[in-house]
């Protein structure tokens, strides 16, 4: 039991990074976020870059690019933090003994105004939706416990998805809409806008769904979305179904390469007729650039944990090389 704990939720990191070997114009540059060992990190072209901390342990969860300014989210400890060009600011004042879990916390901006949807307060022991705006904090409208994933900015609109109890929902200017399912749990990770059509992904149960302007589309069963993109005409979700990493491209389902059992994709970046997919090959951070899959490390880590003396494995060591990603963002 052990073994399966740390297997499933620790990834290890025994070697620094490299450039990414493919990039594939001089000019792009392409981020990534997460977390290495107790450090928030961001990988520049695969040059990691640890970021400042002033509690225990950090992690990044979420970047957006505007301009010659870099914003990251994240958490020192237990404060709610993002770094705008690598300097560590409070989100919120009144935010400590906040969390948010990893796939909660996503950032927007409008102008100067920065957004940040998430997730649960231990405070109050009640679960809330809940996003920041100049640091203060806005409770979205529930029936039940609830939380945000993500956000779309248009116009004077703000879209944020997630659940409200055992239903996939919308906000839209802290308006709370449900959206249709079939079965008992359902909830809402990801949005699009093209045009008039407004894409929601999600689950549905064991389905893997979207809705496109409330009416809800199976895209296949035993399956998890995470991240959904629109290219052109062209509508990218990805995600994961059984033990394999996926993307849909307008409805059509694809199965990407790789090494071991256990792969997901977790986000998804365009760079012209470049895609970038965001995940992971079992233990292995990777990243599928046009459907070619490449370490974003330089260590296989399912070889190092198959040649671990699991009887004396020292935990403390093994946090210290955790390794986690979380989000991708590409510029050019």
């Amino acid at each position: 039991m052990k073994r399966i704990f740390i297997l499933i939720h620790i990834c290890i990191i025994i070697s620094s990074c490299t450039n990414l070997p493919h990039i594939r114009e001089e000019n792009e540059i392409v981020y990534i976020v997460g977390i290495h060992g107790r450090e928030a990190v961001y990988w520049v072209n695969g040059k990691e870059n640890i970021l400042p901390r002033l509690n225990n342990s950090a992690a990044a969860y979420d970047i957006l690019i505007s301009g010659s300014d870099i914003y990251i989210i994240g958490h020192d400890g237990s404060e709610a933090v993002y770094w705008l060009n690598g300097q560590r600011n409070l989100l919120s004042d009144d935010i400590i003994g906040y969390d948010f879990s990893f796939n909660q916390y996503k950032i927007g901006l409008s102008g100067s105004d920065l957004y940040v949807v998430g997730g649960y307060d231990f405070i109050n022991l009640r679960y809330e939706a809940v996003y920041f705006l100049k640091g203060k904090r806005y409770v979205l409208p529930s029936s039940n416990m609830a939380s945000a994933y993500n956000i779309k900015l248009l116009g004077s609109d703000v879209y944020i998805v997630g659940y409200d109890g055992y239903n996939a929902v919308y906000w839209l200017n802290d308006n709370l809409n449900i959206l249709l399912k079939d079965n008992e749990k359902a909830k809402a990770v990801d949005i699009a806008i093209s045009g008039s059509d407004i894409y929601i992904i999600g689950d549905d149960g064991s389905e893997a769904v979207y809705w496109l302007n409330g009416k809800k589309y199976v895209l296949c069963e035993n399956g998890n979305t995470y991240a959904i993109q629109i290219n052109g005409s062209d509508i990218y979700i990805v995600g994961c179904v059984d033990d394999d990493a996926v993307y849909w491209l307008n409805g059509m389902k694809y199965i990407l390469p790789k090494n071991s059992e256990g792969a997901y994709a977790i986000d998804i970046a365009f760079n012209n007729n470049d895609v970038y997919i965001l995940g992971y090959d079992s233990l292995n951070i990777v990243y599928w650039l046009n459907g070619k899959l490449y370490n974003l490390l330089d260590e296989d880590l399912n070889e190092y944990f198959n040649n671990i003396d699991w009887d004396n494995i020292n935990i403390n060591n093994i946090i210290e090389r955790n390794v986690r990603c979380f989000s991708i963002k590409i510029v050019h």
